[in-house]
């Protein structure tokens, strides 16, 4: 992936808030993962574009991954993902689950046809 000023600005910004998650194996960078708390409100689904970043909801009962890059291999990713999600109900007691929003590089073409497809997964 080529970084853009936009694209530069989103990563940048995603980890100066804390919202960029890493994960290695043994010493390699194998995925990276971008997300924010929200509730189920469509801003959050349609009315921003890839490369917002949305403040955090202190009362949001989702945590939405935004971005996710992985050379593959996404088990162990999600599994301490999830560690850092059950670390946050600290902070964010509402969480409820993690809504992963697939969409096509067309963003706006899901916007007009309904709910992006995704997955949610309980936070227990």
């Amino acid at each position: 992936m080529e970084l853009t000023p936009e694209t530069s600005a989103y990563y940048n910004g995603m980890f100066a808030n804390g919202r960029c998650y890493r994960y290695y194996e043994d010493d390699k960078l194998i995925g990276l993962v971008t997300f924010f708390v929200g509730d189920d409100d469509k801003k959050y689904l349609y009315d921003k574009t890839p490369w917002s970043i949305v403040d955090d909801d202190p009362l949001g009962k989702t945590v939405y991954v935004d971005q996710l890059i992985t050379l593959g291999g996404t088990r162990n990713l999600w599994r301490e993902f999830n560690k850092i999600i059950l670390k946050w109900k600290g902070l964010y007691p509402n969480i409820t689950s993690v809504m992963w929003i697939r969409m096509s590089s067309d963003f706006r073409k899901h916007k007009k046809e309904g709910v992006p497809h995704g997955f949610r997964k309980l936070v227990k």
